[in-house]
């Protein structure tokens, strides 16, 4: 609800208008039986409010996405996701594993073998 004080039109805005455009407003402002400057004032205070109220949807569209993000990457739902789009939970698991390296590989016991540079043509070791 507008308090009284902010109801009653006290600051004065200036604004230039090409000639066209203003005998076009004053149509219009005629036309609805409004001065020209009524016509404005309230033009204005709906832009304003129109704006507010933009702003306060992008706001909860933002406050909405973000918690709709959080729950996407809580514990268990990217596996979930996965899971429903293979089809099978032992497949997530095998890709899991896919990536560890095997235990008793031979970096691992140290039984590396040594590699020595491979001459390339023109004599220039790699």
């Amino acid at each position: 609800m507008v308090e009284k004080s902010e109801s009653r039109r006290s600051v004065e805005v200036r604004v230039k208008l090409s000639p066209s455009i203003a005998a076009e407003f004053g149509a219009i402002a005629e036309s609805r039986g409004l001065l020209p400057a009524t016509l404005a004032a309230s033009a204005l205070g709906e832009f304003v409010e129109r704006y507010r109220r933009d702003r306060q949807i992008a706001q909860m569209v933002a406050i909405d996405a973000s918690k709709r993000m959080v729950e996407a990457t809580s514990e268990g739902a990217v596996e979930k996701a996965i899971t429903a789009i293979l089809g099978d939970a032992s497949l997530l698991e095998l890709f899991a594993r896919a990536g560890e390296p095997e235990a008793g590989t031979r970096a691992e016991a140290g039984q590396v073998p040594d590699r020595k540079p491979q001459p390339r043509p023109g004599g220039v070791a790699a």
